[in-house]
């Protein structure tokens, strides 16, 4: 089952590359990497050379908007961590792949009704993305205006870092990565 898009009219960036049959829910369907009926069953799911410099050019990390755009939150936090894991340490690049990352696992977290680990993701999102912003002191960091998505993240998640009883869902509007071409 395909999941319900966060952002049903978002821009695809890489159409080429299809989605997935269902989006992986641990616990609620097979591992797309590890059981035989994945999705991905014994296929490398990230990017497999090191990423492009130009951002619209860089089909792993487009994919990955695609990917998150469609709820499809555990595909894109895999392909946005080889990304990090090829990142230098500490770089721009590095955290802005963590903001992501961890953005996406509070949305997963969402879907599986595990609030305190989407009150923690989130949290670190946030502090990843101001530590991004004060290092790169710009507006835009590949192609995502920085404060906006900050401000996105307030809005959705900041109800539950006030209250830890709020509980949160997929149809509140989640964060969207509006990428400026």
């Amino acid at each position: 089952m395909k999941p319900q898009p966060i952002w049903s009219n978002a821009p695809r960036h890489c159409p080429r590359k299809s989605l997935p049959p269902y989006a992986y829910v641990p616990g609620q369907n097979p591992h797309p990497l590890r059981h035989p009926q994945g999705h991905s069953f014994y296929k490398p799911y990230g990017p497999q050379a090191l990423p492009v410099a130009d951002w619209r050019k860089h089909p792993a990390y487009l994919y990955g908007v695609d990917l998150y755009h469609q709820s499809f939150f555990w595909e894109a936090h895999e392909v946005w961590e080889a990304l990090w894991k090829m990142a230098t340490k500490n770089s721009p690049e590095h955290l802005f792949y963590q903001t992501l990352i961890l953005n996406t696992a509070a949305l997963l977290k969402i879907r599986q009704e595990e609030f305190a680990g989407v009150r923690k993701h989130s949290l670190k999102s946030q502090a990843k993305l101001a530590a991004l912003i004060e290092m790169v002191n710009q507006n835009t960091f590949q192609g995502l205006h920085l404060s906006r998505f900050q401000t996105d993240l307030t809005r959705f998640y900041g109800p539950l870092w006030k209250n830890q009883k709020i509980k949160l869902a997929l149809d509140q509007d989640p964060p969207r990565l509006n990428l400026n071409f």
